[in-house]
């Protein structure tokens, strides 16, 4: 029978901490993070900015206020603009090989 020693003990509580830190670790990771191209990270990117920078959601706000004519269209449209290009610039050849991590949304 083998007797335990204080110090075994310490041991074994520091590496049972340490296995249950990088298990939280790890699940967080799994659960918050996604692997992915670098072109799906740069399309989640912009699909988390707001309608007053250039995403889906100004050229989606855009289509509905259209036709009520607001003082702002200029600032939409130029927005909406920008999405465009950088979805183009997120599409390119490269982008599409180059592994990349992102968040779930």
């Amino acid at each position: 029978m083998e007797v335990i020693t204080e110090t075994k003990k310490e041991k074994n509580m520091k590496l049972r901490l340490l296995t249950l830190f990088l298990l939280g670790l790890f699940a967080c990771i799994c659960l918050t993070c996604q692997v992915g191209t670098r072109a799906d990270a740069c399309k989640s990117d912009l699909r988390r900015a707001d309608a007053l920078s250039p995403s889906k959601n100004s050229c989606e706000l855009l289509q509905f206020i259209v036709g009520f004519v607001p003082t702002n269209i200029d600032f939409l449209i130029l927005n909406c603009y920008q999405y465009q290009v950088k979805i183009r610039e997120c599409e390119k050849e490269g982008n599409r090989y180059t592994p990349a991590l992102y968040s779930k949304e």
